[in-house]
């Protein structure tokens, strides 16, 4: 069976991030940089700022009050001393040695920084973004104070400003400040879009492969991606770096998880919640592998834990429900869920809760008034209109949601995210010509750029204006050329329209101009397997293999591809081999080596995999034909005719009529 068969980017994926950003960086937040080098600093301060390098704070924090003691004019000296401070986590007397500093020299930008770092450890945000913004006055390219900025408006929920700060200093650093970058796929990964993040932390990887920081959201977005082999390798690579790296450790704890073996899972959250009690994120993570085993009152004792230990209660208390929901607790979620809602951080989550909660239970009205409760208490808090606008969307209740994200975009006109909400209400009332309007509006908010042409060509194939998405696309791949997702849609939307040829033309193209990725080819494949090439889809894959070795899909694909053909068999048998290695879970990828097993003849091993296929994915016809035909050639007439029987129940497969006539043949 073809499992890997990549879509074009949903409209809102594109356009915004609609996960409320709570925080970016979980540990440790914004570092205002590493102690300053002073090689004309006298020898007695000069020996402080070692002991610093090395770690030895007690003794740096009683040289520098000695230092500061004998040379009180000194705003290097009174710098070291704050840093000192710090490393002891003694606040005021850092700010006191800090704020001394700027009193001597007031132009000092390290002591604005670590003033800025100092706020935010405080939590005060605005007192920070003060300090950042006053260090950015005195020097713009200032990539530290500018990073700062970012944390700062993400801590205020003000999202829409902290991408552009970020991306103004990658501007700045002409796309050289890793720092930047892997605060940008921060972002993209608490915001839900971890394919974005990855693509970015790719880049940071590529350039500085033994950056652990880069390696380690790199595996945790390969875990949300359900890259499960992929993000083992990374954490095994923290591990190699840092041997008790506690959140490569919980990677593989939660790979493991995530693999069925809960006792050790839970063996190994257990150690690292005892080698670090004030983490959080580890009571947590142990919380839901324990909910996993139906240990109710241990889960709830770890996610108790997890909250008394969190910078932000609130929000891990609607995290905890939002486990406890997904393992069927609805009452408990809903208490916790409830609970969370005086926090400004946190009631976002919990009322998104809460309103699934009201409507699996089935009583979508208290979901409604208690969002409309909330959008009269603040109506021009755009989170909470948007929240609404987004219920009434998916209660079918489009006009009421087209008034609620009009309010939204109202009350916020440079945002994105009220104006392609509007769009769907439009599409979804069957207004067109709004909808496409919309569009036009969203396109100038967003600045005339290649994604916003992105957009615009999405929103008029749906608006059934195939010639103007063409036009939009055109344009994207103007303002960028070979724009990835910009080509895939188009080369997508002319095979649709029988100009097959010209699709191709710009796939390959966009594979030669993009020599790294896969997906074009894989696209490619898949296009010419539909235009009945299979010598061109073999080699298509062939080549997106070269890029992308390791991945179990695209050896799913061309072994199934090439079983076909008898003389290609003992290849796609090893391949299929390969990719079920690597992804043993999959249904699919189980179902294509069974299959070719059937089709050489290894009927005992073909009718574990289908029949394991079959218990996971019960719903897929082609599975139960598969597994039909090999009971069937094994003589189990009755359970080879149930099986067909079951695939035929679908409405179409591509098998169905090779399905239909060995049903007859059995009778």
């Amino acid at each position: 069976m073809r499992r890997f068969t990549p879509v074009l980017f949903p409209l809102l994926l594109v356009l915004v991030m609609a996960t409320p950003v709570v925080a970016v960086v979980p540990e440790g937040g914004f570092s205002a940089g590493p102690v300053p080098e002073a090689p004309i600093a006298p020898p007695t301060l000069a020996a402080v700022i070692e002991l610093l390098k090395k770690g030895d704070a007690a003794a740096a924090l009683e040289g520098a009050r000695e230092f500061v003691k004998s040379q009180p004019g000194s705003a290097l000296g009174h710098e070291v001393h704050g840093i000192a401070a710090m490393a002891g986590r003694l606040t005021r007397e850092a700010e006191g040695a800090f704020n001394e500093a700027l009193r001597l020299e007031p132009g000092r930008l390290g002591a604005m920084l670590r003033l800025g770092q100092l706020a935010l450890d405080t939590r005060d945000p605005r007192q920070a973004e003060g300090w950042f913004r006053k260090a950015l006055a005195a020097n713009p390219d200032l990539g530290a104070a500018r990073r700062g900025l970012v944390v700062t408006l993400l801590r205020q929920r003000q999202l829409q400003a902290a991408l552009g700060e970020v991306r103004e200093a990658l501007r700045r650093s002409g796309e050289q400040d890793l720092d930047a970058k892997y605060l940008l796929a921060q972002i993209y990964s608490d915001a839900g879009r971890p394919a974005a993040a990855e693509r970015i932390l790719d880049e940071i990887v590529a350039a500085a492969p033994n950056a652990v920081p880069a390696l380690l959201l790199q595996g945790l977005v390969k875990l949300e991606l359900r890259k499960a082999d992929e993000a083992a390798g990374l954490f095994e690579k923290v591990v190699e770096r840092d041997p008790r790296s506690p959140g490569a450790r919980m990677g593989l704890a939660i790979i493991e998880r995530s693999r069925g073996q809960l006792a050790k899972a839970t063996t190994q959250m257990e150690s690292i919640a005892r080698d670090r009690p004030e983490w959080s994120l580890a009571h947590f993570e142990l919380g839901r592998t324990l909910l996993a085993q139906r240990q109710l009152a241990a889960a709830l004792r770890a996610f108790d834990r997890a909250e008394q230990a969190s910078p932000e209660p609130a929000v891990t208390r609607v995290r905890a429900a939002q486990a406890l929901f997904a393992a069927g607790e609805a009452d408990r979620a809903a208490v916790r869920a409830r609970a969370s809602l005086a926090s400004a951080n946190a009631a976002p989550l919990a009322r998104a809760l809460l309103t699934r909660i009201y409507v699996a239970k089935g009583t979508p009205e208290l979901a409604e008034r208690e969002l409309l409760s909330a959008a009269t208490a603040a109506p021009r808090d755009v989170p909470v209109l948007l929240q609404l606008a987004h219920f009434y969307l998916q209660q079918r209740r489009p006009a009421d949601a087209a008034r609620r994200f009009e309010e939204a975009a109202q009350a916020s006109p440079t945002a994105s995210e009220p104006l392609a909400g509007l769009v769907d209400a439009y599409l979804a009332l069957g207004q067109a010509d709004l909808a496409v309007a919309t569009g036009e509006r969203l396109l100038r908010v967003q600045g005339e750029t290649a994604g916003a042409y992105l957009v615009l060509g999405v929103i008029n194939e749906k608006a059934g204006r195939p010639a103007e998405a063409l036009a939009a696309f055109a344009r994207a791949l103007d303002k960028e050329p070979y724009h990835l997702a910009a080509a895939r849609a188009r080369a997508s939307l002319l095979e649709r329209q029988q100009r097959t040829a010209e699709a191709i033309r710009l796939l390959e193209e966009t594979a030669r101009a993009r020599p790294q990725l896969a997906l074009p080819l894989l696209d490619l494949a898949q296009m010419q397997e539909r235009a009945g090439n299979p010598p061109a889809a073999v080699d298509a894959y062939r080549r997106a293999i070269e890029r992308e070795p390791d991945s179990a899909g695209l050896m799913n694909n061309l072994a199934y591809l090439l079983s076909g053909d008898p003389a290609g068999r003992d290849e796609a048998l090893a391949l299929a081999e390969r990719a079920y290695a690597r992804a043993p879970g999959s249904p699919a990828i189980a179902d294509t080596l069974g299959w070719i097993l059937y089709q050489k003849g290894e009927l005992d091993r073909a009718e574990r995999l289908l029949g394991q296929a079959a218990q996971a994915a019960p719903g897929l016809p082609a599975i139960r034909y598969h597994l039909g035909m090999v009971y069937a050639k094994q003589g189990k007439t009755a359970e080879a005719r149930r099986e067909l029987e079951e695939a035929l129940k679908a409405p179409a497969f591509a098998e169905a009529e090779e399905a239909r006539k060995a049903l007859e043949a059995l009778k």
